[in-house]
């Protein structure tokens, strides 16, 4: 007897996967080696357009610490190719189902197709979630806005959500079918397929019940009587670009809400408008000089020094039982430099050549946020957890909240500063903020971010006078975006304060918004930056205090009194009803909380920090500073900060300014190449401070230049009612 014909669906029928697996194992491998040394290739690129002598250092010293940076990614791309392998194999499979005898070649191509696929919906949907996440190729995001623009909104989720959902769980069925048929092969198909479904559903809702019975719920408890206390600040965050303080623009609705059950002190002041210096100053209510740090490249001695001998608030108010963290992104490492007494940090940091040199590496690979901001992550990859590019605002705000969410089970009172990058140069902000306030026709090279190449910045000390004439139409862009950069963090300050009212912790928490200095903005005499000089008028060294009692304590409340951020501890310790440090300098402001009149006749003394690039001041010659990268090192005995060298130290302070400013007046001193330089300005006339009046009101003049001199040389700070024991002139009388 003749053998039967074979079956045309047995003829027809694919190889056996097992056969396909290792083609498209190597499929995805090639996609993914691609991307990897794609990656490097940009890194090198930009590394070598790089023009300053940080660049050299990285080449010969660190070269091998970004090379094994480089290859320690590939786990992540490792990890990822697994993932896109259980995805390929069963697609290739299916496209294949048709052909007898598929080819490697068949096989591999497919699996780059299908590789390549995701690479692309991955980086399109990042766009589509978290457009402000990181920077890719323009290219690519000038595919996905026209890909946005092309499709409606709701087809956009139907894409970007629910199709990867949808594809996740065909593959779990997928797999939970040809797992059980491993163990049971003897079932027919119908039945494979129906127990690997519902085996799936079971473990998928299994999990989820888990995850919602263990996540915990705050319970509130019966908390100790005394106030909480929260602090949120932004860096370079200017007091005239609140509307709740006249600003022409509504760039703060959180913030003037709070502002009207509050106390605005619309006149204070920071003795340094530097981020580690001021925010120093803030924690221990000392002066620069009184402290150790006078500029934002110390060396170990010097912050040993500040460690060892200067108060914190932290400390003081952990000693008396609160609980005290700080929480920020790269701005806020200086907390991680210094610690300042806080029991918790949840902070990036920056100043440090290897986290830098971390980043740099970690912002060329695209791989990056599938590892971002989850506990896998964090523990392969340890430097995410400081990647400036990564920490977003609403990656501080969602941490804050969840450290808020424990607080509020705690017994303890707790102190929380929180401290944003989001108004830091170079004001770059995600949609809709980064339109808000801009023309929608410009096209220039402020678009996304202010144009600011920081090679040229560290290695020039001329870079700033370039920006001198920059057209109007530029500076209004880089102001607009600015104050985008502000709505932001206000609606960051709006989900902290709805939050607090959610866990019942806003009746009994004090609320401090606040910044470590201003920026310079392009007014007369100015370009940008902080901390370089006090021309233009205050905007360097003006920052909100908008201060919230939950008591009612001062609601409503609008203080034109100068007062300092050295008071803000003494004045937090007072309410707490501590003791503050007898070390620290500045004074309790409870008096303008109160309801009677009140004037502790405060004056500012301020002095400028380390100096980037040269002043200018008409018609003379001050004194300047060679560029940052050949005054600085990287010091590798001091976890690769960047350090000023020692010949340098005394350059720093012979170079400052110093400034006393009273409610009417204010004087500047600028060291010169030639000669002093002195300038006083009538601040009620000349907001801009651009005319200076020394001749004009010399009884003024030397009656603040003499303070301001006792102050420089012996420490010692004097009151508006010393400064002038007759009371303050008005610029309108001229005292002969």
């Amino acid at each position: 007897m003749n053998e039967p014909a074979v079956p045309s669906t047995e003829i027809l029928s694919p190889p056996k996967p097992r056969r396909q697996l290792p083609w498209v194992i190597l499929g995805v491998l090639v996609v993914q080696l691609g991307i990897f040394f794609g990656a490097v290739y940009n890194l090198q690129h930009n590394t070598g357009q790089m023009d300053n002598k940080f660049k050299d250092v990285a080449v010969e010293k660190f070269m091998g610490f970004m090379t094994w940076a480089n290859l320690d990614l590939l786990r992540g791309y490792g990890i990822i190719a697994l993932g896109m392998v259980l995805l390929a194999w069963p697609l290739v499979g299916w496209y294949l189902r048709n052909k007898p005898n598929p080819t490697w070649g068949m096989i591999l191509w497919r699996a780059m197709a299908v590789a390549g696929g995701v690479w692309a919906f991955y980086i399109l949907r990042f766009f589509y979630a978290k457009p402000f996440f990181f920077t890719l190729d323009p290219g690519f995001k000038t595919i996905y806005q026209v890909v946005a623009g092309w499709l409606p909104e709701k087809v956009q989720w139907w894409i970007f959500d629910f199709v990867p959902l949808c594809v996740v769980g065909l593959l779990l069925v997928h797999y939970g079918h040809h797992i059980v048929r491993f163990f049971a092969p003897q079932w027919p198909a119908r039945a494979t397929r129906t127990v690997g479904t519902l085996g799936i559903a079971s473990v998928a809702l299994g999990a989820f019940g888990v995850m919602s019975f263990t996540k915990p719920i705050p319970k509130i408890v019966k908390r100790d009587s005394r106030p909480n206390i929260l602090i949120l600040a932004s860096d370079s965050l200017r007091a005239d670009h609140l509307s709740c303080n006249g600003y022409y623009r509504p760039t703060t609705p959180a913030i003037d809400e709070l502002a009207k059950h509050s106390v605005n002190f619309k006149k204070c002041f920071v003795p340094i408008a530097s981020t580690l210096e001021s925010m120093t100053s803030i924690m221990s209510g000392q002066f620069p000089h009184t402290h150790g740090l006078q500029h934002m490249f110390p060396n170990r001695q010097q912050v040993d020094h500040v460690q060892a001998h200067a108060p914190t608030l932290a400390n003081q108010l952990g000693a008396a039982g609160y609980s005290t963290a700080v929480v920020g992104d790269w701005c806020a490492g200086v907390f991680d430099l210094l610690p300042h007494g806080f029991q918790e940090r949840d902070v990036s940091t920056f100043d440090n050549f290897k986290v830098y040199m971390t980043q740099v590496v970690y912002r060329e690979h695209p791989l990056l946020p599938v590892f971002f901001d989850n506990p896998m992550g964090y523990w392969m990859f340890p430097g995410l957890r400081s990647c400036a590019s990564f920490v977003t605002p609403e990656v501080v705000t969602d941490r804050l909240k969840s450290r808020l969410t424990t607080e509020a089970t705690s017994e303890k009172p707790f102190f929380i500063t929180t401290f944003y990058s989001t108004t830091h140069i170079p004001y770059r902000v995600n949609p809709p903020y980064n339109t808000k306030f801009t023309d929608p026709n410009y096209a220039g090279d402020h678009k996304e971010a202010m144009a600011l190449d920081v090679g040229k910045f560290i290695s020039d000390v001329n870079v700033a006078h370039k920006w001198r004439d920059l057209p109007e139409v530029e500076v209004n862009q880089i102001v607009g975006l600015y104050d985008g950069c502000v709505a932001k963090f206000d609606d960051s300050v709006k989900t902290i304060l709805e939050h607090l009212k959610e866990l019942g912790l806003a009746e009994n928490t004090i609320v401090l918004v606040t910044a470590d200095h201003g920026d310079d903005l392009f007014e007369p005499n100015c370009t940008f930056g902080h901390g370089l000089s006090f021309n233009g008028g205050d905007q360097n060294g003006n920052v909100p205090f908008v201060l919230h009692l939950p008591d009612g304590l001062g609601a409503g409340k609008q203080v034109e009194q100068i007062v300092r951020t050295i008071d803000f501890a003494p004045t937090l310790l007072d309410l707490a009803g501590i003791k503050p440090d007898q070390r620290i300098e500045g004074v309790s402001l409870r008096p303008y909380l109160e309801a009677k009149p009140a004037d502790l006749s405060l004056a500012v003394f301020a002095e400028t920090s380390y100096l980037f690039c040269k002043r200018y001041i008409p018609n003379e010659e001050p004194l300047y500073m060679e560029p940052m990268d050949s005054t600085t090192f990287v010091d590798e005995s001091f976890n690769c900060h960047f350090v000023l060298k020692d010949k340098y130290q005394e350059d720093v302070l012979k170079t400052k300014e110093r400034c006393l400013r009273t409610q009417n007046w204010k004087l500047v001193f600028t060291p010169g190449k030639n000669k002093d330089i002195w300038r006083l300005f009538d601040v009620r006339k000349d907001l801009h401070c651009e005319h200076p009046v020394n001749l004009e009101h010399p009884v003024v003049f030397q009656a603040m230049q003499d303070k301001l001199l006792k102050w420089m040389r012996e420490k010692k700070e004097s009151r508006i009612t010393e400064i002038f024991p007759d009371g303050e002139p008005s610029g309108d009388i001229v005292k002969q």
